[in-house]
Formats: structure tokens, sequence, C-alpha cells
């Protein structure tokens, strides 16, 4: 078939690729439009869908000149008691559900606006009591500024579960702009304006349920779900607030829709009187526009729904940064899924994507839809790194120190703390290990003291890792519960300030792609490797570094053959509670590491081969940039394994020259330390080498890494002297 249209639907450079729809008509699932250019017999604004839901005016609002015709104008005056607004009552068709409860609907909001005279927040539109944007429910609200903001929160009570974003995008100019918010419930909440897409936020947080008529509330236009949002404030929350064509429907509209309802409305022609949508559009794609933390090993999917006109299979190409890739179709009512499934993984970063299809009929008109979204970085774990289990012996090496005489939170304190290398925030002062070794909590038995005092602790914890600072009855902080005491805490000071461990073992993992996660308060730090405890010779392969509460890092592992892999997980707490989780994610599904009972990837807290001596702390640390916490010295802290270092082995060079640090053995500890005397600037980068050997020479290892941060700015002794006093006025000095 001759191609006679290639149609480009792009919006900076990137395709806008809509939401849902069912069917070609615009108007499919809407419950509500007010054009707002009369009233019935009962004083109510008419509403175009024939159901039940009606535009009550409460107060006195008044009519302007619209967008299309008419517009209702409303005021917000507290200190002349005006409170006009709309309301929408809180029919059968605006409830929206919840989805844990399996209720939830899909829904979407367009209106026109225009207004000088605001302060404050108010609504544009809203179920929320917006004294708090905690409360369940969801508005569109103004903001100080003249632009706006989006809230939605269900009834779960966690304020985590909340969905919140404030464009900066300006409303309040004394012009007419089209503002359109859709709602996936299970995915984001969608903004366009003036018919271009803005921005997305998450949505799918918001699991419970968002409908308020159970708290007596409605769902008013110029107004929050009470009504009395600062209807007594001073000075007017709102004057003359003009909407106009407002909308609802009980599905998400598409890009192409909120598009053509724009432009329609330019032209005058309102809502239900949008021309039908001939030739078949991108519905939705997963990933989604400029998507990001994307699977690497996510399929791409597709899905086009049918205009006047129906998809052409024939049609079809996708490709994925620029090669085509093969695709199954399948086609429920109007919507066509077309998907293409990995057999590898694909490339982290930025990757592009271009579906190609056109009509059955003629004419053909060709639609190219371009998008972009991005691929979370993964770690491969090569074959070599596995390691021979003690299959006995499941679960974790937990290691534990605690001080709140240095509670930064930083994964670089963890390492110092666990190394008996942490000091005072003054940064001299050594700190001695305060963690309580009688503090059993979910450990197999008591710790010994530390030895020496700034050493770890040492317990063993046979089952899954899901620990909390001061587990009660019933307490569950993350994704699992009831949590397990920290072995360890509290401390001899009786809190968890300061605190830092080390979880380490030995995981089963299967061939292919494995999502990992960590769940903490504050950071962690997970690395794997044949000794994953070396920080150097280890792979980083997930962190968060700094203060959170109680939340998830998630981060892939390639896995070409399955077997068992060695891991360190660090954890850190600056001031006040704290927990970790450790687990894997199947499908939606997350499991703990080690809960086996409910199919957790089996890990074990030993290994039947011996381990070589390592590197257990450097600093500066070994990153790839300049931070806030340079060095004076270089320091190295080797750890004996099951055979002991031989100190007189140990040799380390810097930036290619061998260097004479000082060395002191303390029990199964050497460190060094090496002092540069020549000018150190922080943004300078160095190559570090060190090679050591067990005691008989049986183990030789030769690790490289780089850092920066290594500062001196004493300058050296000066090479020429001149106090210039010998020298007549107007001369210089002999040989200068």
């Amino acid at each position: 078939m001759k191609k006679n249209t290639i149609l480009k639907l792009a919006f900076a450079g990137a395709l806008c690729l809509g939401a849902s729809l069912s069917q070609a008509q615009i108007t499919n699932g809407l419950v509500v439009h007010l054009t707002f250019d009369g009233t019935d017999g009962s004083g109510n604004y008419t509403n175009s869908v024939a159901n039940s839901v009606v535009g009550t005016p409460v107060g006195t609002p008044t009519f302007g000149t619209g967008k299309l015709g008419k517009s209702v104008a409303l005021t917000v005056d507290g200190p002349n008691s005006i409170n006009n607004y709309v309301t929408l009552g809180a029919p059968p068709e605006l409830q929206f559900g919840a989805v844990s409860a399996s209720s939830a609907t899909d829904f979407s909001i367009a209106f026109w606006c225009n207004y000088t005279n605001q302060t404050s927040d108010p609504a544009f539109i809203g179920s929320q009591n917006w004294g708090s944007s905690q409360n369940p429910g969801f508005g569109i609200y103004m903001q100080g500024g003249g632009n706006f903001r989006v809230v939605t929160k269900d009834d779960s009570g966690d304020n985590t579960h909340r969905q919140s974003i404030t464009p900066t995008d300006i409303l309040r100019d004394g012009t007419w702009h089209h503002l359109v918010v859709t709602y996936g419930r299970s995915s984001v909440v969608t903004i366009y304006k003036d018919g271009v897409l803005l921005t997305t936020s998450p949505l799918s947080q918001c699991t419970g349920l968002i409908d308020t008529l159970t708290l007596g509330q409605t769902i008013n236009i110029g107004q929050d779900g009470t009504g009395l949002y600062e209807a007594t404030r001073t000075p007017a929350d709102t004057v003359n607030l003009l909407m106009d064509d407002l909308g609802i429907w009980r599905r998400e509209l598409s890009g192409g829709e909120v598009s053509a309802i724009y432009t329609a409305g330019l032209g005058g022609t309102n809502i239900s009187r949008v021309p039908t949508i001939e030739y078949p559009f991108v519905k939705s794609t997963t990933p989604a526009l400029q998507q990001a933390g994307v699977s690497p090993a996510a399929p791409i999917t597709v899905v086009v729904t049918d205009g006047a006109k129906s998809l052409n299979n024939a049609s079809v190409k996708l490709s994925v940064n620029g090669a085509d890739v093969p695709t199954t179709i399948t086609k429920v009512g109007a919507n066509s899924t077309i998907k293409h499934t990995p057999t590898g993984l694909w490339s982290a970063g930025v990757n592009t994507a271009t579906v190609i299809f056109a009509n059955n009929g003629a004419p053909q008109v060709f639609v190219t839809n371009t998008w972009t979204y991005t691929v979370a970085p993964y770690v491969t774990l090569p074959p070599s790194l596995k390691v021979a289990a003690d299959t006995s012996k499941p679960g974790f090496k937990w290691n534990i120190f605690a001080n709140a005489g240095n509670t930064t939170p930083s994964n670089a304190r963890t390492e110092a703390a666990l190394a008996g290398q942490l000091t005072d925030v003054d940064g001299v002062t050594p700190l001695a290990n305060n963690a309580n070794p009688a503090a059993q909590g979910v450990a197999l038995a008591a710790a010994s003291a530390p030895s020496p005092a700034s050493a770890p602790i040492k317990f063993e914890i046979a089952g899954p890792l899901n620990l909390d600072t001061a587990a009660t009855v019933g307490t569950t902080n993350g994704n699992f519960g009831p949590d397990g005491q920290m072995p360890g805490l509290p401390a001899s000071d009786s809190t968890a300030d300061g605190a830092a461990a080390e979880a380490i073992t030995y995981i089963s993992l299967p061939a292919g792609l494995v999502t990992m996660g960590v769940n903490s308060d504050d950071g962690f730090r997970t690395s794997a490797g044949l000794v994953p405890q070396d920080v150097v010779g280890s792979i980083r392969v997930g962190e968060f570094n700094g203060a959170r509460a109680s939340s998830d890092t998630l981060f892939y592992l390639s896995v070409p053959s399955a077997g068992v892999y060695g891991f360190r997980t660090s954890w850190q707490n600056g001031t006040g509670g704290g927990n970790i989780e450790w687990f894997t994610v199947n499908g939606t599904n997350k499991v703990l590491v080690n809960d086996t009972a409910n199919g957790g990837l089996v890990a074990y807290r030993a290994l039947t081969t011996p381990i070589p001596p390592y590197v257990k702390y450097v600093s500066p640390e070994p990153v790839q940039r300049v931070v806030n916490q340079s060095s004076r010295s270089l320091k190295v802290v080797l750890s004996d394994g099951t055979t002991a270092l031989d100190d007189n082995s140990i040799v380390l060079k810097l930036d290619g020259s061998v260097i004479t640090p000082t060395k002191t053995r303390s029990g199964s500890l050497v460190t060094l330390t090496y002092i540069p005397t020549t000018l150190q600037f922080p943004g300078d980068q160095h190559l570090a080498e060190l090679t050591f050997s067990t005691v008989g020479g049986t183990f030789t290892t030769t690790e490289r890494w780089s850092f920066f941060n290594l500062l001196n700015i004493v300058l050296p002794s000066p090479v020429l002297t001149e106090n210039f006093d010998s020298t007549a006025e107007g001369a210089v000095p002999t040989g200068w």
C-alpha cells in the first residue's frame, strides 16, 4: 500500500505518548462535562453527560466571559463572608476506589482557567481536606507563585502513600490556560498544560482508598473537599477565578486526546463536540516516555488503539536503539498490544524506541512514535566470583560498632568504624566500640567483648536480615514484619546513635537478571566478590549514602552462571532509630534473602575454603570524584584471612613510586599510614598499588585503585630565600 502520509507527533523532540483510551470517541468514559453556559430549572450547572451528576452552586457564583461562551466566576473572600464555589457532591461516578482492594479506576480531569487575584494555595478542584496534604483525597491547587500543585493521598495513614508535584509553569497571568491531569492509579499522574505534556509524578504508592465519601467530603470546584478551606482568610483567597469546559473521565486521556481537546477549545469547540479520532494512535508505552530506573530486562510494550479506522498489523515495525526487533500483537476490543521480549539485557542509560504503524483501508496513514527511557545500571557477576559455601551454616555474619561521639550519616564513617579507625568529630580522638555484646537480639549467641576496644563485636544470624534497632512486638519498619531485634543494640549508652554494621553472606543466585534491594534507615552499601569485605577487590552493586527514613533502594545483578556468590552489606545509623532489610524482587513480589520458607534465596554465613588476607579499609575512599572528605594521609588497613598476612611482604606504591608508610599491627589487622611531604590538592587523582602475601607465600596478590581527596597544603622548605635588605632600591638580587 502506498504510504500517503507520515505523522510525527513530537513535543520538544520527544513523542507525546498518551495513557489509556478504550474507544475512538473522546467522550468515552466521560462522566462530568460542565460548559458553564447556563443552569437547569433547579439552578444547577448543566452536565452534558446523561447521568445524575450536576454542578450545584454554593454561595452565589456568577457567570463570566469564558474561553468557549460563558464561564463560572468563583470567589472565596473571608473578610466579606463570600464563599462561592461549585460542588459535584460525591456520586458513584466520582468514586475511584483503591488499588489494594482491586477497585481502583483511572480518571482524568480537564478544564480551562483564567485568574489574576489569588493568595495562598486554594483549590481549582479537590476532594481533600486541604488543611494538610497528608489528608486522604485528591486535588489540584493554586500556588503562591502563580503556578500549581497536584496532590493525591490514600487513607492508609502512611505518609509515604502520597503523590505530590509542583510544576513551575505559570497559570496566573490573566490569560486562558488549559490544564489536564490524568491519574493512572497503578502508575503515574500525568500533567498537560495547553495541550503539551509537562511532567509525570509516581502514583503507584497510593494503594489505598482515595475517596472521601465516608469522611463527609465532596468533590468541589473552587474549594477543597470540605468547602471551607480558608473561607475566613484575610485577605481574600481567590477573587474572580474563571473556569470553563470542565470534564472528568473514568479513564486516562491519551496525549493525542489532550491535544485534540486543547486544539478544539482554541477554535471554540467544547469537549462534547471534539471530532472523532479517525486513525489508530498510541495509547500507552511500557517503559513510559522518559521513565527512569527501567529494568535491564524490561519488555517493550506499545498499546495502539483503533480510531474510526483500525490498526493494520502488517504495517507495525518496532525498533530499539535503531535496530528492528521482533514483536507479537494481541488485540482486545479496540486495543492492540505490540510486545517485544528481549533475549538479553538492554544497555544501561538512555535507550530510544520507535514504533511505526498504519491503519487498514484507504487512505493509509503511517504514524511514527519515538520515545526515550533510561535503563537502570547493573553489575555483571562473572562465574570466576563463585565461592564454595558451608551449607550447614545458613545466614549472615553480623559485625557491629556503636559510639554516639560520631553520628555523621555516611558510609565512609561506617567503613572507618568497622576497621577500628573511627575518631570523634574532631578527627583526632579515637572512639571505642560501645555496642553491647550481651544484646543478642536475633543472633545465635551473645558476642565477645571488642578486642581491641575499637574493634566491632561479632554475631551470627541464622535467619533472614530484617532488623530494627529497637524492635518490640509487632514492630514493622520497611516491607516485612515483624522486625527482629538488631544484635549489639541498644549500646551501653542505651541508644543506637552512631551505629555501624556489616552483614557478610554467600548467596545462591539463579542465572539471569536478579533484582536485589535494601530497605534502610539510614544508609547502606552492598558489595560482591570472592572476599566481599575487601573494599578494593569487591564490586560495589548498590548504595544509599546519607540519612533517610526507612526506604528502599533497588539494584540489578546480571548473573551469567548460577552459583553461590559472596556479598557484604554495610549499614549505618546517625541518630534515632534505624532498620535494615535485605531482599530480592521477583516480579512485584519482595522476599527477604534467606527467608526460604517464602521462596527467598538461600544464604550462608561461612565458606568451606580458606579466606585470603584482604584490604579492609582505605582512606581516602576509592571514589571517582572530589568529595568533602579529604584526608591528610593515605591509610590502608589489611586483615588476616584464614592464613595470616606476611607483614614483611607488603609493598605500597603511590602514582608508580614505592613509598614507605608506617606499619603497625593490632591483632589481625595491619595498618599502613603514609603522610605525603609534597603539595597535594583534593582534586588531584592518584593511583595506589598494594602487593602482599600470606605467611609462607602460598597466596600473593596485587590490588590497585584510584582516588582523589588527598590533601597537603603545607608548603615544603623554600629552596631560595631573599629578604632584599642588601639590594639597592630599583635593583634585583644577583642571579635574578
